[in-house]
């Protein structure tokens, strides 16, 4: 399946980008998914393992499966004042 990829807040300018496609074969649960997209952007590799993954606009835990979902969003943690 190829799905879209947002980033937020940091990652998206860590990246230079707030947006990608990404093929995938095999991810079935948002743990594997975020392993792969450490695997496909090094440059928020460190950070993605904190994030909250969005899936169609739905907030998922990391066991939570995979399916024909069409947009992502990975959320890095954020801080108040």
């Amino acid at each position: 399946m190829t799905v879209t990829i947002k980033f937020f807040a940091y990652l998206e300018e860590k990246l230079g980008f707030d947006q990608d496609t990404m093929k995938l074969t095999g991810v079935e649960t948002i743990r594997e998914l975020k392993e792969e997209i450490t695997r496909k952007y090094p440059a928020v590799a460190a950070d993605v393992p904190q994030c909250q993954i969005a899936v169609d606009m739905t907030f998922k835990q990391d066991a939570d499966p995979l399916h024909a979902e069409r947009e992502i969003a990975v959320i890095p943690p954020v801080s108040g004042g």
